[in-house]
């Protein structure tokens, strides 16, 4: 189903390009497989001009986006026009089709890792691999081959035309507080790549995402997971995870807590101190509330507590001003949690 969604759309794109013009169509970010093509970047590596004139009287329609950019100087010389058809549910990275020897991509692997010392990569190593390597800013093979390619310049050519296979949608996407489902914890672009493939590829009924901590761009982030729900909803539903508001009153007040407190340190009341209200960050705005040191301590203890039964938990951290008596945030879970659970806490 999803498979067909992407090629309908393709269809789309394909049927509005203009007739009588010398030009070719480049897939960005879509297999060849899906117009029933494929290609072998080895056998272009070896000799681009014979590969070119094969594809060319062979009867194929498209070029993958790495042929493209292997061939751009002879296809910048036969075409007047490229149109290149660019998924773009994905920004900077994008999922790379295998379309070489298990070789090769070993050494793009291996040439593309963090390096173990300051020495630059022996590109002699490569051979016609190289040719491969320069396409690519980065290249990675954590749960599925992607990569950034070095394209800016050449989709910049005037011949060049980019076309989304996806138009924006408005629509607003359904928030949900923490579910007891898995949650997609958006961190980075390379995580967006990983829930769009789980869609396309084994889509769940519901997926539910955490967008507040990603570091890249939030407003494309955002125009993106509306397109996936507005086209995918019928295999896939997502939530938004709303951000956890910050209260003023404590959540779940234990005796304990005051009791550990009188204890070991004398005191009867727990302090408060000013933090940002990271639901509203996301906005520019700059809004700051008090929160009790009890409050982050019955926060932490509860996500202890679902975490030691196997229920969904969250991370908690804390930044504040020295003095204002961050050491009790973990002092007091840790000897409460060892009192009731015998549980050790690693500082």
């Amino acid at each position: 189903m999803t498979n067909e969604i992407i090629s309908e759309r393709l269809r789309e794109l394909v049927d509005g390009l203009p007739h009588g013009k010398k030009s070719v169509v480049v897939l960005k970010g879509i297999p060849l497989n899906f117009v029933g093509e494929s290609a072998d970047l080895d056998d272009l590596t070896k000799n681009p001009l014979d590969y070119f004139l094969r594809w060319m009287n062979g009867g194929r329609k498209f070029l993958s986006h790495e042929e493209f950019l292997l061939l751009n100087a002879v296809i910048q010389m036969q075409y007047n026009a490229v149109y290149v058809l660019s998924n773009n549910l994905f920004d900077e990275i994008c999922p790379i089709e295998e379309n070489f020897s298990a070789a090769t991509k070993k050494l793009l692997l291996e040439y593309f890792a963090e390096p173990a010392t300051d020495d630059p990569p022996d590109e002699k190593n490569l051979g016609d691999a190289q040719k491969i390597a320069d396409i690519f800013a980065e290249l990675n093979d954590e749960n599925f081959l992607a990569g950034i390619c070095d394209d800016e310049e050449i989709l910049n050519d005037p011949k060049v035309t980019v076309l989304n296979l996806f138009a924006p949608v408005d629509v607003k996407l359904a928030e949900v507080d923490s579910p007891a489902a898995q949650i997609f914890d958006l961190q980075d672009e390379s995580d967006f790549v990983s829930l769009v493939q789980k869609i396309i590829s084994a889509p769940p009924e519901k997926i539910f995402v955490r967008t507040q901590n990603f570091s890249g761009n939030k407003s494309s982030l955002d125009v993106r997971l509306k397109i996936l729900h507005e086209y995918f909803s019928a295999m896939t539903k997502i939530f938004r995870v709303r951000p956890q508001k910050i209260l003023s009153a404590v959540v779940s007040r234990k005796p304990r807590f005051a009791e550990i407190l009188k204890r070991f340190w004398d005191c009867s009341t727990f302090r408060t101190f000013k933090i940002y209200d990271t639901e509203h960050l996301d906005t520019g705005e700059k809004i700051v509330r008090d929160v009790s040191q009890e409050q982050i301590i019955s926060d932490i203890v509860r996500q202890v507590e679902l975490c030691r039964t196997g229920q969904n938990f969250r991370d908690v951290f804390v930044t504040a001003p020295t003095g204002a008596g961050k050491s009790l945030l973990f002092q007091i879970p840790a000897i409460y949690l060892a009192e009731k659970f015998q549980l050790l806490t690693i500082v």
